[in-house]
């Protein structure tokens, strides 16, 4: 192999969002292991996320016109060209696409996709035409176990074709240094507003159980989008207003997770759920729906609380008992914190895809 650093390019819609994160933390690493590392976008221009990545990793954007636009096909395969990848990654549906199609066009050999949620990319029309691309690619990495198996029954891809690699955070930038809110208990959630996969609306739901016992806690909803007006007319409904606060969209979200007393995740699917081991880290104790790659993160009664999904009152019970018995919310912190360092620290997740992508050249040097 030569001893020039290997090329990666990711392509990605936008850096925001859970797959934005895990790129992110990845892209880091790979440039810390003399990586020449590249990062496309065609999504809204965000610069926030520039400061988030490593100074030698280059970040590109590729105009489009509009969501049809045809000419973006031409200019993504003039960025392949001019970058030259070894390697070539999509990280979303969108990604995914292109990087199979131009990748193929431009005569990059290794191209990886990446599948992380259960729903979106499984919808009929998708999901057709992933079966017939997918079979153009060295690996599909899947973010979880449940996306794999998703992937398998859907896709009818092969165990040899897919790689389990779980997402990555970097544990020691979410360290609990955050001055607390003073005579208030926080309640947390971190998580879009584009889709009510999310379950925002069963926690809010549960707020007025929660607060018949613990008067002082506030909700703290951090995430913006199209539903924002819907769970700002629940609450209103509700009679709460002055118990919820929208925290709207926020690129570093390490700051929250250090002032929530509770973490709560109210998914109704979830390939992974990147939020939970952030919060963990940040030193939250976690309560989440048992769907999806959930409990791959989380045993229920050890390291936090899973609870059935749509059910508010299954959510108030937890939090009521992890705010009521510091013991045990003392216990899933720690616990917690462990399992994100031993499992999903950057340093541990990174090693796995740098040990594909040598595995995946080297196969092609045979």
């Amino acid at each position: 192999m030569s001893d020039k650093p290997i090329k990666i390019l990711y392509l990605i819609t936008s850096l925001g969002g859970g797959p934005g994160t895990t790129l992110i933390n990845t892209a880091n690493f790979m440039a810390r292991r003399g990586f020449d590392v590249t990062i496309c976008e065609w999504a809204r221009r965000d610069e926030g996320f520039t400061n988030s990545l490593e100074s030698n990793i280059h970040r590109v954007w590729v105009r489009r016109l509009n969501k049809w636009d045809p000419t973006i096909w031409l200019r993504m395969m003039r960025l392949i060209f001019r970058v030259r990848p070894q390697i070539l990654q999509g990280v979303d549906f969108t990604s995914n696409i292109f990087s199979v199609v131009c990748g193929r066009l431009s005569g990059v050999k290794a191209v990886v996709v990446s599948m992380h949620g259960l729903v979106d990319a499984f919808v009929p029309w998708k999901a057709w035409l992933q079966r017939r691309l997918f079979t153009l690619v060295r690996k599909v990495h899947c973010g979880s176990h449940a996306a794999a198996e998703k992937v398998k029954v859907t896709l009818g891809l092969t165990d040899e074709s897919i790689r389990v690699i779980y997402n990555g955070i970097d544990v020691k930038s979410f360290t609990r240094n955050a001055e607390p809110v003073v005579g208030d208990r926080i309640i947390g959630c971190v998580a879009n507003f584009y889709s009510p996969i999310k379950g925002q609306n069963y926690l809010i739901e549960a707020l007025p159980q929660i607060l018949a016992v613990f008067p002082d806690v506030k909700l703290w909803l951090v995430g913006d989008g199209i539903l924002r007006g819907s769970y700002e007319e629940q609450v209103r409904s509700l009679g709460i207003e002055d118990r919820v606060v929208f925290c709207g969209h926020q690129t570093d979200t390490a700051k929250y997770f250090a002032l929530f007393d509770v973490f709560v995740l109210p998914s109704l699917s979830e390939g992974f759920g990147i939020a939970i081991i952030e919060a963990m880290a940040g030193g939250a104790p976690v309560i989440a729906s048992n769907v999806g790659g959930i409990p791959e993160i989380i045993e229920n009664g050890y390291n936090g609380i899973l609870v059935p999904p749509r059910d508010p009152k299954a959510i108030s019970d937890a939090v009521n008992k992890v705010l009521e018995d510091r013991t045990l919310h003392d216990c899933f912190v720690e616990r917690g914190l462990i399992t994100v360092r031993n499992l999903f620290d950057i340093s541990v997740v990174g090693k796995e895809f740098e040990k594909l992508y040598l595995e995946i050249l080297s196969r092609e040097m045979d």
